[in-house]
């Protein structure tokens, strides 16, 4: 008897992305093999509010294999979880509605665990972004197969160097163990629910392989940045770097430079936070965080420019140590400039100019303080 084919669901978390969801839609059921039945897609409306729905049920008139969920608001880890519970092929595989896949993904990933066995599949991701592509590589080389010791020793310092399979749409995974182990999304929180389940993946899987070759594309616009930071934002953020930190020892990488590995991260997130940070007491509260402090210090890692920029606005309120930063980017400028390009070296270097006084206030009273210690 002739073995029956896997199918693969593609999952697809939708909140207000009308003007993309078109898009999306076609790259998937455009795939080589959805019209044999090998694809499955499911479209999770998360409450949008605007033409969202209308777009995803005018797809699914016409497209048999296309079903639609609908739930209120819950935020995207709801989303991809109710999408998991209804998906009725062997592997899933997750899908913003405003990116899309390359043709030949589905197919290629459904081969390549069918001749595996594997329980991961990474692929690489391609930004879109102002009209130009660029890959992010992984260094990992394509068509490498790991087995849980591999996945510990090599895939999960590699992530701690770059960061660059933290995302659960690069990831092609088998039902069965997500559903044998009892990994979900963790719900309610803003930021970084896909790195922690990925990092439940990476813990818990016994294969992993590996594919160079970019089948996702990434399309970064504005309307997919986070602009308004809450602290509900910096705490989900920098609770993650925390937790990557608590978790080292339990798989037995707790090594010097992994620790530090996770305090750059730490100091990756706050610096990416930064400038989107609009409320003063909020960025407060974010440079108050005494661990970023901490790792700066330890791994003598420069603030950047959004931060640097703050930090000189606020120095007159008497934030020494912040100040004491300020000034030490300043002192820098000329590494800025060759690092982070000439705006950014401007920026800095005009605002910590124009506070150049109640900054060099605030060091002389820090100077004073220290000395008297």
């Amino acid at each position: 008897m002739k073995q029956k084919k896997s199918v693969a669901t593609i999952i697809i978390p939708c909140y207000n992305c009308e003007k993309y969801l078109g898009r999306c839609l076609d790259s998937v059921i455009l795939q080589e093999g959805a019209e044999d039945g090998r694809v499955e897609i499911v479209v999770v409306d998360d409450g949008s509010t605007d033409r969202s729905l209308e777009v995803a049920r005018a797809y699914a008139q016409h497209v048999a294999f296309l079903r639609i969920i609908e739930q209120p608001n819950k935020g995207a880890a709801a989303a991809r979880n109710a999408g998991m519970d209804a998906a009725s092929g062997q592997y899933v595989l997750f899908l913003d509605a405003d990116d899309w896949l390359e043709k030949d993904a589905a197919s290629l990933l459904l081969q390549a665990a069918e001749d595996t066995g594997a329980q991961v599949i990474h692929y690489l991701l391609q930004h879109e972004r102002l009209g130009q592509t660029t890959v992010a590589e992984n260094g990992i080389q394509s068509k490498t197969l790991m087995d849980k010791e591999m996945i510990r020793t090599q895939a999960i310092p590699m992530i701690l160097e770059c960061g660059r399979i933290n995302s659960s749409c690069l990831n092609f995974y088998n039902v069965s163990f997500l559903r044998e182990k009892g990994i979900r999304f963790e719900e309610g929180r803003l930021i970084a629910e896909d790195a922690r389940f990925v990092w439940q993946v990476l813990n818990q899987a016994e294969s992993m392989y590996f594919i160079s070759r970019p089948l996702y594309h990434y399309f970064y616009h504005t309307s997919s940045t986070v602009h308004n930071i809450t602290p509900k934002h910096i705490q989900d953020a920098l609770g993650f770097q925390k937790y990557l930190q608590g978790i080292l020892p339990q798989i037995g990488l707790d090594t010097p430079q992994n620790r530090k590995l996770c305090r750059r991260g730490l100091i990756i997130v706050a610096m990416d936070l930064v400038p989107k940070v609009n409320d003063k007491k909020l960025m407060l509260e974010l440079l108050g965080d005494r661990s970023l402090w901490e790792a700066w210090s330890e791994d003598g890692y420069r603030p950047n420019g959004a931060l640097a920029c703050f930090v000189a606005q606020n120095a007159c309120e008497g934030k020494i140590k912040e100040a004491y930063w300020a000034m030490k980017a300043y002192a820098w400028q000329r590494r800025w400039l060759r690092v982070w390009g000439k705006d950014i070296f401007l920026r800095v270097k005009n605002t910590v100019l124009y506070h150049f006084d109640d900054v060099k206030r605030s060091l002389q009273k820090w100077n004073t303080q220290r000395s008297s210690n």
